[in-house]
């Protein structure tokens, strides 16, 4: 083997050799090299011949394709492509049961028959070499080979490897001769294989003279070893590097060992390095800086994905969160503005219709989520009728009115649905041809609108375009496989997009290789990454279905550790030469286990790098001086305004005003999952409405006195049998649990009502009671558990039942933290006595505030209590209530969204991400305490009462915001 540097082996080169190389990109960098140095040698032509050269697998296929033609191979044979060979060892080995599944064992089948073939070996003497107990994989293989060959004879069917061994017998009986070159050089080959030399033997008999030369771009050039601590910081470090020189004109090599499985990092890293404006919404990388040599496959890309889950939902139960990413996403449906409600997309009211889905289900089938996009439908076109569709948007401005709306806002979808339906119902559990599957999937892809109504950008485009190319040659497998199901035909189309998806990119002064990709080809500047000792060389894997011991004696790839070390050497001697500057690395660590260099870089000197000290350029800025500017007033709202889900609005607003803006004014809560078991909620509302079942009909405590305990075991049990399936309905739990759950309900009612026969006389007059109230322009309308009249008949007391433990602490003022009690107290004539009902498992009591105490002794006598934290009269409490309940709806109405959580408001928030509230630094939390404390204690007497200080404080609040100011 002769070597040369790149500009004298193109004057010794002669026009009529034939340049064969390892890869494609390889012989597309030598014609492009050769044009330059044409150019440059011969400026005053304008036309001159270019270099002959051609990939090793191209040239192979087409002196397949001319033996066929001069008859040197069996004409009637069909010549099976990859696809279709792998789909017939599939069925082999799908059938065979001995597999329990075929998976993977499909890929390592296939490679060991190439192997056989391509080193040219007999299966009938290695079968009696090696057919010892040791090799029942072997055994086993050369099983399904059998009915592979048998198959191929039958159907007379060649593969592309007996199909090569045909041409190379063709070659040395001198039938190609005339198809032949004169000569050939190989280039650009690491390891000449016995496959190689066997092709190598034919031309040579063929009369062809062979030459092998390999060309080096510097064997003095400068060389560099670099360790970093992680191969995070190395890929850094390389990104930064290759930047900068290209910045300078320089051709630049990045060389990634494990660049297939590294691909979506080394993406990341590039992208922040060369394109840092993409992490802004709405920019896109330059991908004009780099080309990427390895691609994910074409299956794996969020375009196809999309249709490949349309193609493989048949109706069946699926989770609700995997249809609401696919029905969302861009590739599938339309996003045309609904002629009913111009300001809501098509998609908005698919993202509506899944948020109420996934609060009730877990799973749906294709009839379920039919079935709910018709009662989304309906709700919509009801909601006309009462007005109720307009509600305020996040600007405080209500939507216009149309019509009556002809056409529902998912119509669409819903069609779509049902014609989905019919299309698999047409489809049935029939057998047909792949082409007959291939024109139902794009059928039903036609019907789901995709790739999108939206203009793809240019990858998804050529994603697109790739998809074209590939399910067209699904008809390829008629030939060979018939009549398909449908499971089998998904799986070949699976197979088929298992192809890589490249991006075609401009040239670019970075590209960024594999070891093999970058086998012959010439730099300015080469990186290699990765080279710590586990990775380089690398580690054996030899074939699982052929003996080792044939693979090591047949230098068959990855088999031996000779070979392998033989093998890397030559590599790394290459690689070192390619580049007039190269830098070798690898990483010291992985996590916490050390690495050391590969053994084929230790002799070359260590250079001490920098590790990258901040990923993030903005980073490394010099620091600037910001302003700090409050803006904790949002837009107000248009009033009189009705408020959705009653009391929630002024709750959230007393436990954070951010937070009440957040929900009520942006919508931006956290979606409720749907469960298959029980839930605290679940339980606490089969608590409500069974003892909403059981007053009903006993009505007072004297009629619970009256009843004997069988009766009140009976009616609790009707409470129980009434309502438990009811609040189950949406919920996955067997028998045995509904039981369950139905004695531990029967037994805490009963200990409740015991509670209640020691009570005072009283009789329930309301129950789920709807009260609308008006404060500050907001139109609200309660529901209230219970009200109870007292013994005195003119007393009532507001019953809230609370499963949980409650605190009477959340209605101090100011700011209430339960305001549902305060408010429908204040909203009632009569009302003496305000209480939670706790009915759990810690506890069975009643929690209040009344000043009588002689009417409901359980309660909190207020004449009794501390000063400091209550008025001495239930009148002057429900004034107090009434103040700070009108304080905390005129902020809500004037917009006052500050991020000001009060107490625990924080622990169970699911709106940290938005309001950043954990971002704010110790010292400005301090200061803020500091400010609070002295303003409290300026300005406040330790003996002014609770209605004293809520009176000056309503005085200073309710001016700013009548202004529009905040509190």
């Amino acid at each position: 083997m002769t070597s040369h540097n790149l500009y004298q082996w193109f004057e010794h080169h002669s026009p009529q050799s034939l340049v064969c190389t390892p890869n494609q990109r390889l012989a597309r960098f030598l014609q492009s090299e050769y044009s330059a140095y044409q150019k440059s040698r011969y400026p005053e032509q304008r036309v001159y011949q270019p270099l002959n050269v051609i990939a090793l697998e191209l040239w192979q296929s087409e002196l397949i394709r001319k033996a066929l033609l001069l008859g040197s191979l069996p004409s009637a044979s069909t010549i099976l492509s990859p696809l279709q060979k792998r789909a017939i060892w599939q069925t082999i080995l799908t059938q065979d049961e001995d597999v329990l599944d075929a998976g993977d064992l499909v890929d390592v089948a296939i490679e060991a028959d190439n192997l056989i073939q391509r080193w040219g070996l007999d299966k009938d003497a290695l079968e009696t070499e090696y057919a010892a107990a040791t090799h029942h994989e072997f055994a086993l293989w050369l099983r399904w080979e059998r009915l592979y060959q048998a198959q191929c004879d039958t159907q007379q069917y060649q593969d592309r490897e007996s199909a090569f061994n045909g041409v190379l017998q063709a070659m040395e009986r001198g039938e190609l001769t005339d198809v032949l070159p004169q000569h050939v050089v190989f280039t650009g080959f690491d390891q000449w294989v016995i496959p190689h030399q066997r092709f190598e033997s034919a031309l040579t008999a063929a009369g062809v003279t062979v030459n092998r030369e390999q060309i080096f771009q510097n064997t003095s050039a400068p060389m560099d070893r670099i360790g970093f601590n992680s191969a995070k910081s190395e890929l850094y470090a390389a990104a930064e590097w290759a930047k900068q020189a290209s910045e300078q004109g320089q051709n630049v090599a990045l060389v990634i060992p494990d660049l297939g499985q590294r691909l979506s990092e080394v993406e990341r890293v590039l992208t922040h390095t060369f394109s840092p404006e993409a992490a802004i919404p709405g920019k896109e990388a330059d991908l004009g800086h780099y080309n990427i040599s390895s691609g994910l496959p074409l299956a794996q890309t969020p375009l196809v994905q999309a249709a490949l889950a349309l193609l493989s939902w048949q109706g069946a139960d699926k989770p609700v969160g995997e249809l609401k990413a696919l029905f969302l996403a861009p590739f599938v449906g339309t996003d045309q503005k609904q002629e009913a409600a111009p300001w809501l997309s098509e998609q908005a009211s698919r993202l509506d219709c899944f948020n109420r889905i996934t609060q009730r289900h877990v799973k749906v089938s294709l009839f379920q989520l039919r079935a709910a996009v018709a009662q989304y439908n309906a709700d919509y076109q009801a909601s006309y009728s009462d007005g109720s569709h307009l509600e305020s948007s996040h600007d405080g401005e209500a939507q216009p009115q149309n019509e009556q709306p002809t056409v529902s806002p998912l119509a669409t979808f819903y069609s779509q649905l049902d014609e989905t339906h019919q299309l698999w119902q047409a489809a049935g559990s029939h057998k047909r041809s792949m082409s007959e599957w291939q024109a139902h999937f794009e059928a039903l892809l036609t019907l789901w609108d995709w790739p999108g109504a939206r203009t793809l950008n240019s990858a998804e485009y050529q994603q697109h375009q790739q998809w074209l190319v590939l399910t067209a040659e699904l008809k390829q497998f008629d030939a060979v496989m018939g009549k398909i199901g449908l499971s089998t035909a998904l799986q070949l189309l699976a197979q088929t997009l298992k192809t890589p998806f490249h991006k075609q990119t401009p040239a670019a002064k970075v590209q960024i290789l594999g070891v093999l990709e970058a086998s012959g080809q010439l730099f300015d500047r080469l990186w290699w990454l990765g080279l710590d000792s586990q990775s380089w060389p690398e580690p054996l894997q030899p074939n699982p279905l052929l003996p080792a011991r044939l693979q090591r004696e047949q230098s068959m790839p990855r088999a031996s550790a000779t070979s392998e070390a033989a093998y890397a050497q030559t590599i790394t001697q290459r690689m070192l030469q390619s580049a007039d500057h190269v830098i070798v690395s690898h990483a010291r660590f992985n996590g916490d286990e050390p690495l050391s260099p590969s053994p084929l870089i230790q002799s070359l000197a260590e250079r001490t790098w920098d590790e990258p000290a901040a990923l993030h350029p903005w980073q490394t800025l010099p620091a600037i001086t910001l302003q700090a500017q409050a803006d904790q007033v949002g837009l107000p709202i248009p009033t009189p305004c009705d408020l959705k889900g009653g009391t929630s609005a002024l709750k959230d607003q007393a436990q954070c005003p951010f937070r009440a803006y957040a929900i009520h004014r942006l919508k931006a809560k956290a979606l409720d999952e749907a469960v298959d078991v029980f839930e605290p909620r679940d339980r606490g509302n089969l608590i409500h409405t069974v003892l909403e079942f059981i007053w009903h009909e006993l009505k007072s405590q004297e009629q619970l006195l009256a009843s004997s305990d069988e009766a009140l075991e009976i009616l609790v049990q009707q409470a129980i049998d009434e309502n438990l399936p009811k609040i189950s309905r949406h919920r996955n739990v067997g028998e045995r649990f509904l039981m369950l759950e139905a004695e531990r309900t029967q037994r805490r009612v009963k200990e409740w009502l015991q509670l209640e026969k020691s009570r005072q006389p009283f009789e329930v007059i309301l129950q789920e009671k709807t009260l609308p109230i008006e404060l500050e322009g907001l139109r609200f309308r309660l529901r209230m558990d219970r009200v109870d009249c007292l013994s005195d008949g003119k007393t009532l007391a507001i019953i809230d039942y609370k499963t949980g433990t409650t605190s009477l602490k959340r209605w101090l003022w100011p700011r209430i933290e339960e305001p549902q009690i305060p408010l429908y107290a204040t909203a009632m004539k009569d009302i003496g006595a305000a209480v939670f009902a706790e009915v759990n498992a810690k506890s069975m009591q009643f929690v209040g505030l009344t000043d009588n105490a002689a009417l409901f002794d359980e309660l909190t006598d207020l004449t009794q209590s501390n000063a400091s934290l209550w008025p001495e009269h239930f009148m002057v409490l429900l004034d107090h209530w009434r103040q700070d309940l009108t304080a905390l709806a005129a902020s809500f109405a004037q917009g006052y969204a500050a991020v000001d959580p009060k107490g625990d408001a924080c622990k169970w928030c699911d709106l940290q991400t938005f309001c950043r509230v954990s971002e704010r630094s110790v010292h400005e939390a301090r200061q803020e305490s500091l400010v609070a404390k002295h303003a409290l204690v300026s300005s406040e007497k330790p003996s002014e009462k609770p209605s004293e200080k809520l009176s000056e404080k309503q005085s200073a609040i309710q001016p700013s915001i009548r202004q529009g100011g905040s509190l």
